[in-house]
């Protein structure tokens, strides 16, 4: 795994040096925001297995000038929070950043800020070699929905499992929206609950929350494609878009989105089973994995990950004070650090222990300027 802060992009891999058997984890949140080539997608995240795309961003670049600003250089074409329909702005000013990352063998993990990535802020025409004009309006998805935090933990667990967890935080009570996209057909299985596939893998996903969410899915754009260049003879496949939204505007929310990846399986009727207990804090077992997670957004977040050997462990978010492993304790030099430790026979030791930090472009600027 590694970070690349100055563009805003990290990555995470299970099996590298083994591509058929490789689950990736892509993640962006740029510090330069968005214009021209680079898209609105602050906090934004894909999944793929064996070198293929499992959890995407969708849309045709040659799809016609609609299609472009509504439903592929919009972060609504990607996996990332929406807050009452309205998408991040396409602007310099609509910007993210990787405030921490650290990785070891069993764990990787990084943490994005995309709090001013929603500024409203969109050219009045778009479009590529036929500008068309599309009204920068709420109807379309464009507007200033007031986010005054939006914190995405993203957490690989070798081998099957990611984890996203979201701090979101507005103004004013907002819809909030997890928005999941493929290339692929994905199937719903209950209000929170979704399976895709690709030619390697199955994945399922789920999302817990602590006020009732409703899912849907539909392979329709909001914007329709066309062939504009006739670089597809015509044809304009559909592509797969998931929105898990809050039934009630919420001032505040978390959610936790749970992924599973199967090698060659199918994953039959429904995403894997997991226990969940309590309103606000919620313990759950994924495969060698103990998670626990504060979903009450009245109270300090908190992710912790223990795997039930006791090689490895991570605790992050505001709540984070201390990491155990077997009958060994680590205090935070600083509250709310994140605490990453791995003891794993035959390896090295590994601890780390990260706060904010400003990517190195920011503290050190351009010298050839």
């Amino acid at each position: 795994a590694a970070a690349f802060r100055d563009v805003g992009v990290a990555a995470m891999h299970g099996e590298p040096l083994d591509p058929a058997r490789n689950l990736m984890v892509n993640f962006s949140s740029a510090v330069n925001g968005s214009f021209q080539h680079l898209h609105p997608s602050q906090n934004a995240f894909c999944v793929a297995y064996g070198g293929q795309p499992l959890f995407w961003r969708t849309g045709y670049y040659n799809g016609g000038a609609e299609h472009d600003i509504l439903s592929y250089k919009c972060s609504r074409a990607h996996n990332t929070i929406l807050a009452d329909g309205l998408v991040q702005g396409f602007d310099l000013k609509a910007y993210g950043w990787l405030p921490r990352f650290a990785t070891g063998r069993r764990i990787s993990y990084v943490l994005g800020d995309a709090t001013q990535a929603y500024t409203g802020t969109w050219p009045k025409y778009t479009g590529r070699k036929t500008p068309v004009e599309v009204p920068i309006t709420p109807e379309f998805g464009f507007g200033n929905p007031g986010i005054t935090r939006f914190r995405r933990h993203v957490v690989l667990l070798r081998p099957h499992h990611v984890l996203i967890y979201d701090e979101l935080e507005a103004e004013k009570p907002v819809t909030w929206t997890f928005a999941l996209h493929s290339l692929q057909p994905i199937r719903q299985v209950g209000a929170d609950g979704f399976v895709g596939a690709n030619a390697h893998a199955a994945g399922s996903v789920r999302l817990f929350c602590r006020d009732t969410v409703n899912g849907s899915v539909t392979d329709q754009f909001f914007g329709v494609p066309v062939d504009d260049e006739n670089k597809r003879g015509g044809r304009n496949p559909p592509n797969w878009h998931v929105s898990i939204s809050t039934e009630k505007k919420l001032a505040a929310t978390r959610f936790l989105t749970v992924i599973e990846v199967v090698p060659g399986a199918k994953l039959g009727d429904e995403p894997a089973k997991i226990a969940a207990e309590g309103d606000g804090r919620r313990t759950m077992r994924l495969g060698d994995y103990l998670v626990t997670v504060e979903l009450d957004p009245g109270k300090p977040s908190l992710l912790e990950v223990y795997d039930r050997a006791g090689t490895c462990a991570l605790v992050t978010g505001r709540a984070s004070a201390e990491i155990r492993l077997a009958a060994a304790t680590r205090t935070a030099r600083l509250p709310g650090s994140t605490l990453l430790w791995e003891k794993i026979p035959g390896e090295a030791e590994e601890f780390h222990e990260e706060v904010d930090q400003l990517p190195p472009a920011l503290l050190h600027g351009n010298r050839f300027e």
